[in-house]
């Protein structure tokens, strides 16, 4: 004769915590893909910070943090050499540019005497 065991509420609950660590860990990354959007520069009291700055090679965000717009230009101060642009207006405005490795100059084409220097490494 044979008998049958029936499962206790704490082998129930056993299994089903180990199931459900065995599917959590199975689960993929929601944030697989997604970019960082940290920023790389941020503009606060008229200054590009950190200036100069050094970034990975990809997306690169830069955040205003001041009450009036300024632009993200690459060139020297008055001369944009057309690589990237942003016109960030207004507080927590944020935009994004793409950057292949190398050194570039920035400025504020509205506020000249803001400049900055980007490493893209």
């Amino acid at each position: 004769m044979t008998t049958t065991r029936r499962p206790t509420p704490l082998r129930i609950a056993s299994v089903a915590a180990a199931a459900s660590i065995l599917l959590a860990a199975c689960g993929g990354d929601d944030d697989a893909g997604a970019q960082d959007t940290r920023p790389a520069i941020t503009i606060e009291t008229f200054q590009f910070r950190p200036n100069p700055a050094t970034v990975a090679a990809g997306v690169v965000a830069v955040t205003n943090r001041d009450d009036t717009t300024h632009t993200f230009t690459s060139g020297s101060a008055g001369e944009a050499d057309g690589r990237f642009g942003l016109t960030l207006e207004g507080p927590d405005a944020t935009g994004t540019v793409t950057l292949e490795p190398g050194t570039y100059a920035y400025f504020c084409e509205i506020h000249p005497s803001m400049t900055g220097e980007l490493t893209v490494t």
